[in-house]
């Protein structure tokens, strides 16, 4: 497998984008996870990745299953049960502890407001302030000591257009501006202090959408962005140096699963404006 290692150059001109020499890139197995599932969330805490929640294939009925993985020693450890099965949650982490929000207990859409944190230190559970809006498949992002639960799905089948903000120093929740699109299956990523929203479905066909939204926490505003070149929902997005990768999702589901990968790039990093998207691979 051969992959380009990017430069990204600014000009007056606007984004070049220099392909350089290729570098190899290998997969490599390691071991499985103790769970199979699916629909559950992970986060990152000291180098060690903890999958919290999701679901069976067959039965969709929420787990309340914790293991941890550790790179170093490529094994994996079952913690204490998430108090709450759900798939569908949203994971965010503030200080060394992983929040979890909201999800559906089960394939009818038993949706939760429930907000459970764990700590890694003590392998414990503590239950906080519920979310004001019960729902699943939300985006969530961290900005200034804050989390900030946008969209996901408050009934079946139908997107959300909810801002809803938790301050741990206060174990309190408040309602900020509505996100211009509802939608569920989304994802967001967090770039100088603001909250970029890409994709998703608005529900109805479940048909994806190419959506940028952007959030300015400072003002409680959104402004909207250039469309994401690819229709969908149930992407992943992650931020390297101020530029936000798109990866995966589809267009239509259950029938589209893309392997297309796209980049965001602020052309000025100080302002959410003149912007850019690029196409980095399209994989097979």
């Amino acid at each position: 497998m051969k992959i380009c290692r990017l430069f990204v150059v600014l000009t007056l001109c606007g984004l070049l984008i220099l392909p350089t020499a290729a570098i190899a890139g290998t997969w490599t197995a390691k071991a499985d996870m103790p769970t199979g599932r699916m629909g559950l969330s992970a986060s990152v805490v000291d180098r060690v990745i903890f999958a919290i929640g999701g679901s069976n294939v067959g039965d969709l009925v929420g787990l309340s299953t914790v293991e941890a993985y550790d790179p170093a020693s490529d094994t994996w450890t079952t913690l204490a049960k998430m108090p709450t099965a759900r798939l569908g949650l949203s994971i965010s982490v503030m200080d060394g502890i992983i929040y979890a929000v909201g999800g559906t207990q089960n394939s009818g859409f038993t949706l939760l407001s429930t907000v459970e944190t764990y700590d890694p230190a003590t392998d414990t559970w503590t239950a906080l302030a519920e979310m004001p809006t019960a729902k699943a498949w939300s985006a969530s992002s961290v900005v200034d000591g804050k989390m900030y639960v946008i969209g996901g799905t408050a009934s079946f089948g139908s997107g959300s257009s909810t801002v809803e903000v938790y301050d741990p120093a206060t174990n309190t929740w408040t309602t900020q501006a509505d996100m211009p699109t509802q939608r569920f299956v989304l994802s967001a990523s967090m770039v100088n202090g603001k909250i970029f929203v890409i994709g998703g479905t608005e529900g109805g066909d479940f048909r994806g959408i190419p959506t940028v939204e952007v959030y300015d926490p400072a003002t409680d505003t959104w402004t909207t962005e250039s469309d994401m070149p690819t229709v969908r929902a149930r992407l992943a997005t992650s931020v390297v140096d101020g530029t936000i990768y798109a990866i995966g999702g589809g267009e239509v589901f259950p029938t589209d699963a893309f392997p297309t990968v796209e980049a965001f790039t602020l052309t000025a990093i100080t302002a959410v404006s003149a912007t850019t998207w690029a196409t980095i691979k399209q994989g097979k």
